[in-house]
């Protein structure tokens, strides 16, 4: 979905710089911009709606001003490695003492970049926040470069999309951030909703799989995504394109959705590009925002970006040493982050939701222990606690109220209390406090089911069969007809071998060593740990929705 969505927004950008047949001074601008390994830049980002204040709390309301005002991203690129962006608002006071900004210092965010490392400090904190993004251009080859500018050259030169509304207008003066004036030509261009979908619908069609792989494959992947190859793409495009011809821009109008785009850009006589501007009016039916009682909701959206020092030198410092504390530091020293990151600061929060406190070992559970691993780390999730003594006692029998919380919570099913209904079972009573939410969850979702005689039972041991059941009703698993080959098959009961062959299917249970299934012996705590840690690391889709 990720590489569909970078393939669509490619698209889209040579979209509305294509326009060779109409323009060619701002085609060529943007092969120029191909060239820029350094530049400056100043954009402006704003966002206007017709929400009505007295609609919104106070906290919502000092959000949209802040969109009304604007936000500033000030950017310098050095060279293919080195770039630095600046955040900053075009009025502070907006978000200033607020939930969103609790502190009067102005809100600001500096972000560099150098090679595969990623830092950033917000105007609340003495230290930068290390980060590597797995993604580093500085291993792009000159080769990779030179195919990478002449393939969007070539798209460019072929482009002839027929834009009904584009214009060259009179020279004007432009100024730029650092004093400097220049003299450019603006080149105009509007388009409709119906307009924007046959322009990118065009788009795709113009841009061949071929050339996107070529494109693509001369990229560094961020790390963990890798790349697309022929084939994907080759089997992707029709349904993209089928996709986009599915938009159909009257029916959406009927609903209540538009959008008009005007885009304008300014370009020197040498064809430099110094300055684009986009406004996007859109338009969605009322309905979607009910409380609002709105008839129609219309948000006005401009983005001005004004660009200087085309490859030229640009001066920064990324920061180094001990000005910057790496991530994987402060998930694991509470000290160090309060020492180098405000309470108060984005960054301080986004760290500490990410630290896992250390959870000492199970003294009854060394590391030669066959399920030491999957104790180990059900551990450190909170799924599995200990006993007095930090003991695990991994060889102790399991009740079913055990059985049951450690599945919901493995599986993330705890419910809301509030909405659960209560357990009417005859033995109600006997369920202890600990395990009431995750049994009122189990029976409400169907998990478990009671005897015959209306008892629960929470305090029985449970059996490998019934564990088996519980897991597969849990995970919801469409039934399987898997042989299974236990020497003890022929004797499990009817009720409980569709729940065993789908569970075998699935890789969830193991047998005993001496190969039988033993339905009905009682599950343990190690091995209880060792199929839940299968499950929430299973590489399957266990769970089906």
């Amino acid at each position: 979905m990720r590489k569909t969505i970078a393939i669509l927004l490619m698209l889209s950008i040579f979209a509305v710089t294509g326009c060779s047949q109409q323009a060619p001074i701002l085609t060529d601008a943007f092969k120029q911009a191909q060239d820029w390994d350094s530049y400056e830049s100043q954009s402006t980002l704003k966002v206007d709606t017709n929400i009505p204040d007295a609609k919104i709390d106070g906290q919502t309301k000092a959000y949209l001003q802040t969109l009304r005002d604007g936000i500033i991203f000030n950017a310098q690129k050095k060279n293919l490695t080195e770039a630095h962006v600046g955040f900053s608002l075009t009025n502070p006071s907006d978000l200033e003492g607020t939930g969103l900004w609790p502190s009067k210092v102005a809100p600001a965010l500096d972000v560099f970049v150098k090679g595969a490392d990623v830092y950033a400090k917000t105007s609340l904190d003495s230290k930068y926040l290390g980060v590597s993004s797995g993604m580093d251009l500085s291993n792009l080859t000159e080769e990779n470069l030179a195919l990478q500018k002449r393939l969007v050259s070539d798209y460019l030169d072929g482009f002839n999309f027929d834009f009904s509304q584009i214009n060259t207008l009179p020279e004007q003066e432009i100024e730029l951030p650092d004093g400097s004036k220049v003299n450019a030509t603006p080149v105009q261009m509007k388009l409709d909703l119906q307009q924007a979908v046959d322009l990118l619908e065009y788009a795709v069609n113009q841009m061949k799989p071929e050339q996107v792989n070529e494109i693509l494959s001369g990229s560094n992947m961020p790390e963990g995504v890798s790349p697309v190859s022929l084939e994907q793409l080759k089997a992707q495009w029709p349904s993209l394109l089928e996709e986009l011809k599915k938009i159909n821009a009257k029916e959406l109008q009927a609903q209540g959705w538009n959008a008009d785009f005007n885009l304008e850009f300014w370009i020197t006589a040498d064809h430099q590009l110094v300055k684009a501007a986009y406004q996007v009016h859109v338009e969605a039916p009322g309905s979607i925002m009910p409380e609002w009682a709105l008839n129609k909701l219309e948000a006005n959206i401009s983005l001005e970006s004004l660009y200087w020092n085309q490859k030229k030198p640009v001066q920064f410092t990324v920061p180094t040493g001990d000005q910057v504390v790496m991530l994987d530091q402060l998930t694991e020293d509470q000290a160090l982050l309060d020492k180098s990151f405000s309470p108060d600061s984005p960054l301080y929060m986004l760290v500490s939701s990410m630290q896992t406190p250390k959870v000492e070992d199970f003294i009854d559970v060394p590391a030669n222990y066959w399920a030491y691993k999957e104790i180990n780390a059900l551990h450190q999730l909170n799924v599995v606690q200990g006993y007095e003594n930090n003991q695990f006692k991994p060889q102790k029998q399991v009740t079913r109220a055990e059985f049951v919380k450690m599945t919901v919570n493995a599986l993330g099913l705890e419910g809301d209390e509030a909405q659960n209904t209560k357990l009417t079972f005859k033995d109600k009573n006997q369920v202890q406090d600990w395990a009431l939410s995750s049994m009122e969850t189990a029976v409400n979702a169907g998990l478990i089911t009671g005897y015959k005689d209306n008892t629960l039972r929470p305090n029985q041991t449970i059996s490998r069969a019934e564990m088996t059941a519980i897991l597969v009703r849990a995970l919801k698993l469409p039934m399987e007809d898997q042989a299974l080959t236990f020497t003890d098959a022929k004797n499990l009961q009817p009720w409980v071998v569709p729940y065993v062959k789908t569970a075998t299917a699935h890789k969830l249970i193991k047998g005993r060593l001496d190969g039988r299934f033993a339905p009905t012996e009682v599950a343990h705590r190690d091995e209880v740990a060792a199929v839940l840690y299968r499950i929430i690391n299973s590489d399957e889709p266990l769970q089906q929705k």
